[in-house]
């Protein structure tokens, strides 16, 4: 693993030593999180990576201008042994053969410690991920993509079984012992995105195996319909559905009605689960004030059950040049929250940089 990493960095150091025309981006967040719940106070390390929101997080880009190459470093620092590092390389051969400004890209990469996410046509306003194909965590795998502009996409991912020495625990004395196991299972996803037209987009998806562990696979189909854009009007008006078939343990289908304009953008899911739960969602987002956002939201896990699995919340946040400065507040009455793992009140100050 350290190995990997470190070849990762030594690529992305190398290339932009010896390549010229090479750009730089990314952003780091980074907060607090004070939780209150059952008459106690817990504070930890706050930064929204997409997944754990418990972490700080920190994305660096570097590429080349003309967009052959890219390579991706992703992570999530702690103060404990939970923090870590992802890398990805990728290179274009389809713009490397017919030139930079072709519409045509042939894509190859390798990832370690990472997971791989299927290309995605569903509107996600809430955040929830109830469409979501992927991986499993902390994996290596390879990837290889076509596309025609933004006509058509195809990605596909594949990541061998590993084996080797594993710490179990005995199940009568206990104890720990070395054995020849699985480190990592295996996983393998495809999908597609297509958008015959601005406003209309169509996906795909299935994996075996990936994040949740399935042996006969999920898979998933989206589309959104955006009747602003297909109209070129400067409102946003949409719907968006998606369905997820699990092949072992159920379906979820969530579908997301949206609109708005630049100063006021509202959202509304429904989605329901293979758990058999009704989530609810609704948001508002209002951008009054140059440069100052001011998101509203409010919802339940499972509507059926509202008096225990509401929540409630809001987000400030003001920029200055590329920082951001912000101000979570979220009260959920189940034992997870919306926008944060805790249940219970929820104060979270934060800092994000871009560059």
């Amino acid at each position: 693993m350290k190995k990997i990493l470190a070849l990762v960095l030594v690529i992305s150091l190398v290339s932009a030593s010896v390549f010229a025309g090479v750009s730089f981006s990314g952003s780091a967040t980074a907060g607090f999180q004070f939780n209150y719940d059952e008459e106690n106070w817990e504070t930890h390390l706050y930064g929204d990576d997409g997944d754990d929101t418990d972490t700080a997080s920190v994305n660096l880009s570097i590429a080349d201008d003309n967009g052959l190459w890219t390579v991706l470093l992703e992570g999530t620092p702690a103060l404990d042994s939970s923090g870590s590092l992802a890398g990805d390389v990728t290179v274009d051969f389809g713009k490397m053969i017919f030139g930079a400004d072709s519409p045509f890209s042939l894509t190859a990469g390798m990832a370690a410690n990472d997971r791989s996410t299927t290309l995605r046509a569903y509107s996600n306003q809430s955040g929830k991920s109830f469409d979501r194909v992927r991986t499993a965590d902390n994996g290596y795998f390879a990837t290889l993509g076509f596309a025609y502009g933004d006509l058509v996409q195809v990605q596909a991912a594949l990541a061998p079984k590993l084996t080797g020495k594993v710490t179990v625990e005995d199940p009568v004395s206990k104890e720990e012992k070395t054995v020849d196991g699985t480190i990592y299972r295996g996983d393998f996803t495809a999908s597609a995105l297509v958008t015959p037209v601005d406003g209309i987009a169509v996906s795909v998806d299935y994996v075996l195996n990936g994040e949740d562990d399935q042996d006969n696979g999920i898979f998933g189909a989206a589309a959104d319909i955006n009747i602003g854009k297909l109209l070129g009007t400067d409102f946003t008006a949409g719907v968006s559905v998606a369905d997820r078939y699990n092949f072992e343990k159920g379906n979820d289908f969530a579908v997301t009605v949206y609109g708005g304009i630049d100063l006021i953008e509202v959202a509304v899911e429904y989605a329901y689960t293979k758990d058999e739960a009704h989530s609810l969602y609704a948001g508002i987002d209002l951008n009054l004030i140059d440069n100052l956002g001011i998101g509203l939201y409010t919802g339940a896990d499972d509507v059926t059950d509202y008096e225990n699995t509401y929540y409630v919340g809001t987000d400030i946040s003001y920029t200055y040049t590329n920082i951001t400065f912000g101000l979570g507040l979220e009260y959920a009455e189940a034992a997870a929250g919306f926008n944060y793992d805790n249940g219970g009140l929820n104060i979270v100050p934060y800092v994000s940089v871009a560059w």
